[in-house]
């Protein structure tokens, strides 16, 4: 079949692919019994940092406004400690660190219905394992067919806030296309998606925002601002004046930034 492909631009190109069904390209593994790695489904705890209300305020409209959003920049650029901290501040919320091991469907399809399903009064430790009882999703529709009847069954409602962390991973699997587009067309309407990842993913995310559908949050938002920056020093008890060639040198990228004070604060330390 000819499939059209839409750049971030705007202009479009055509390219030939043969049909081949999710379940044919990418199932070929059975259902794994290797129990799961809980930290993984655990919001991580992220160094203490200025707070960035309007950052958070930027994420609540987002979520208001649209299905799901995106924080996308490079390793230390903010994006994890942005969504910990919009997490803190929201109830219900779920988060799945995603690594190159889920690039595996079966690994990825357990995560996610381990940080969507949970039970009410119990450890996560029993919560992701009561989990594996609801079998095995061979598609992303099935998938989310799989876990909305799991959540009925038990009373419950998808989390408010849902969080993958790390999606980059998953960009060359054959079965993510399809997982993106049903995910953020499938959102319930009381629930929001952040996906977090270092670059964009090759779906036409332009087209999902052109509809509202979708938000993207990258890394010259993310950077921090020379005021700051500035206030960062000062909090620190730092010369302020210092702040700008500090800010000019890294960009305003928060964890060099951080990891300059730091390194200061040891220098000046009794």
């Amino acid at each position: 079949m000819t499939m059209a492909i839409f750049r971030e631009d705007g202009t479009e190109h055509f390219e030939f692919a043969m049909p081949v069904s999710v379940a044919e390209a990418a199932f070929t593994t059975s259902p794994s019994t290797v129990p799961l790695v809980l930290a993984k489904l655990e919001t991580p705890e992220v160094q203490e940092h200025l707070d960035r209300e309007w950052l958070v305020g930027l994420l609540e409209r987002s979520k208001k406004n649209s299905a799901a959003t995106m924080l996308i920049g490079r390793a230390g650029s903010g994006k994890t400690a942005l969504a910990a901290d919009f997490v803190a501040r929201t109830k219900n919320s779920t988060w799945f660190s995603i690594d190159s091991s889920d690039t595996d469907w079966t690994s990825f399809q357990r995560y996610f219905r381990a940080a969507i399903v949970r039970e009410k009064g119990r450890s996560r430790g029993r919560k992701a394992d009561r989990t594996s009882e609801i079998g095995y999703s061979r598609s992303p529709i099935e998938l989310f067919a799989d876990v909305t009847a799991a959540l009925e069954l038990r009373g419950q409602s998808w989390p408010s806030v849902i969080v993958l962390d790390g999606i980059h991973h998953l960009y060359d699997c054959r079965w993510f296309p399809e997982f993106f587009s049903f995910f953020v067309a499938s959102v319930p309407h009381t629930s929001h998606a952040v996906m977090i990842g270092r670059s964009r993913p090759a779906a036409p995310v332009w087209r999902m925002r052109s509809k509202q559908v979708l938000n993207v949050i990258d890394e010259k938002l993310l950077a921090f601002s020379i005021s700051e920056t500035r206030e960062l020093f000062v909090l620190k008890g730092l010369d302020r004046d210092r702040a700008q060639s500090v800010h000019a040198a890294t960009f305003g990228r928060p964890s060099e930034i951080m990891a300059f004070l730091e390194s200061a604060r040891e220098k000046h330390a009794p």
